[in-house]
C-alpha cells in the first residue's frame, strides 16, 4: 500500500512536533510528514511535492486567518486541507469549511483516535471526489463522442434518404417510360395479331394458326407482367395513411370478384374486421390478390370456402385469410412471396408470379408482417399483422 504524503504547515515548532507525533501514531499508513513554517515555504513545498493532505495552521508569520486557507487552496485546489487551530470558536470552523477546508481540529484536542478518523475521512473523501470527477469527465467524453457518432449517423441517414428518394424518382420515371415504350409495341402485336387471325385465319394452316395464337398469347402475358411490375414499383408512392375499415375494404373486394366467386360456388366465412391505419387502395389490392388466389387455386372436387378472421391485441391486430384449396408444401411458405415465384406451370395456372410479392410489399409498407401456412391438398392460410396507429 502506498504511504500517504502529508504536509504540516505550522510555525510553532512544539505544536508541529506534537501534531507530527500524533499523526505517526494514529494508525494511518503515511511517510514522514514534511514541515513548513510559513505560507511562502508551504507554497514552495506544494509546487514541487504531490501531497495527499495538508494540515494547516492558519496563523503564520506571513499570513493570517482565512487568507492563509485561501492561498493554500489556490495553490492546490484538489488537495484536501485540514485546518488545525487554537481558535475554539465553532463559527470560525464553519467559515473555514465553507472556504474549502475538509475539516478543522482544535490544537488542545488532538486525540489520536480523533485525528485518525479525521485524516482517514479527508483522504477517502478526496479519493471519492477524485474518482467521481474522473467518472464525470469520462462520461462527458463518452457523451461527446456519442453525440459525434449520432451526428455522423444522422448525416449518413439523411444522405441515404436523399439517395433513396433519387432512386425512387428514377425508378418511377423508368417505370413510366418502360410502361409506355413496352406497352406500345405489345399493343401493336395484339392488335395486328388479332386482325391477322380475324381476316386471314381461314387462309392459314393449322400450324400457322397455332404460331399466331402463341404470339398473341405471349403478348397478352407480357402486358399483364408489365402491369404487375408497375403495380409493384409504384407501391412506395402511395397516399398518406388514414384510418381504414377492413370490413369496407373486404366488401369492395367481394363486389369486384362477384362473378369469379359465383362461378367457383364460393362460400365466405368472415367475422367483423377491425380498422387499421393504412392506404385504402393498397389494402384493397392486398385482399383482392389473396381472394383471387383462393379462387384460382381452388380444389375443383369440393366447394370453395374462404375464411377471414381477425384478432385485436394491444399492439394492433392480426388478420388471417384461409381457404380449402389445393394448398402448397410448407417448405415453400417463404419463397412464394418472391417475385416471379411459381409453384405450378403456366399452363396449369396462368399468371405472372407477382401477386404474393405485392401482398408482402404492401404489408411491409404498413409496418406489419405476413406469413403463410399450407398443406398440399388441404388449403392455404395467410396471416397478417398490422400495428396500431402511431401516436402523434
Amino acid at each position: 500500500m502506498r504511504l500517504l504524503d502529508i504536509l504540516v504547515v505550522e510555525d510553532n515548532a512544539i505544536d508541529a512536533k506534537v501534531l507530527i507525533n500524533v499523526l505517526l501514531r494514529c494508525g494511518v499508513s503515511l511517510g514522514e510528514p514534511d514541515h513548513a513554517t510559513s505560507l511562502r515555504a508551504a507554497q514552495a513545498a506544494l509546487r514541487i511535492g504531490d501531497y495527499d493532505l495538508v494540515m494547516l495552521d492558519m496563523t503564520l508569520p506571513d499570513s493570517d486567518g482565512l487568507d492563509t486557507l485561501e492561498s493554500i487552496k489556490l495553490a492546490v485546489p484538489e488537495t484536501p486541507i485540514i485546518v488545525v487551530t487554537a481558535n475554539e470558536d465553532r463559527e470560525f470552523g464553519i467559515r473555514a469549511i465553507r472556504a474549502g477546508a475538509q475539516d478543522f481540529l482544535v490544537k488542545g484536542r488532538l486525540y489520536q483516535d480523533l485525528l485518525e478518523r479525521v485524516v482517514r475521512y479527508a483522504v477517502e473523501r478526496h479519493a471519492h471526489e477524485r474518482d467521481l470527477n474522473q467518472a464525470r469527465l469520462e462520461a462527458q467524453e463518452r457523451n461527446t463522442e456519442l453525440s459525434r457518432h449520432r451526428e455522423h449517423l444522422a448525416e449518413l441517414v439523411a444522405e441515404r434518404t436523399r439517395e433513396l428518394e433519387r432512386s425512387y424518382q428514377q425508378l418511377e420515371q423508368f417505370a413510366f417510360v418502360a410502361s409506355h415504350d413496352l406497352k406500345e409495341p405489345l399493343r401493336k402485336i395484339q392488335t395486328f395479331g388479332g386482325l391477322l387471325e380475324k381476316e386471314y385465319g381461314d387462309q392459314l394452316n393449322e400450324e400457322a394458326r397455332q404460331f399466331l395464337h402463341f404470339m398473341v398469347d405471349a403478348a397478352d402475358r407480357m402486358t399483364r407482367l408489365i402491369q404487375d411490375l408497375l403495380a409493384l414499383s409504384r407501391l412506395d408512392t402511395g397516399d398518406p395513411f388514414v384510418t381504414v375499415s377492413l370490413d369496407r375494404v373486404f366488401d369492395d373486394v367481394l363486389a369486384d370478384l362477384e362473378l369469379p366467386l359465383e362461378d367457383a360456388c364460393a362460400r365466405i366465412q368472415r367475422v367483423s374486421l377491425p380498422e387499421v391505419f393504412g392506404d385504402p387502395l393498397q389494402l384493397h389490392q392486398l385482399f383482392l390478390n389473396l381472394v383471387s388466389n383462393a379462387v384460382k387455386y381452388r380444389d375443383r372436387e369440393r366447394p370453395l370456402v374462404i375464411t377471414v378472421e381477425a384478432e385485436v391485441n394491444r399492439d394492433g391486430c392480426l388478420v388471417t385469410v384461409s381457404d380449402n384449396g389445393i394448398g402448397f408444401d410448407q417448405a415453400d411458405s417463404t419463397s412464394i412471396f418472391e417475385p416471379f415465384k411459381r409453384l405450378h406451370s403456366r399452363k396449369e395456372y396462368p399468371g405472372t408470379g407477382i401477386g404474393l410479392a405485392i401482398c408482402k410489399r404492401i404489408v411491409d409498407l404498413h409496418g406489419g408482417d405476413i406469413e403463410a401456412e399450407g398443406e398440399t391438398g388441404k388449403g392455404a392460410l395467410f396471416r397478417m399483422s398490422f400495428p396500431n396507429k402511431p401516436k402523434n
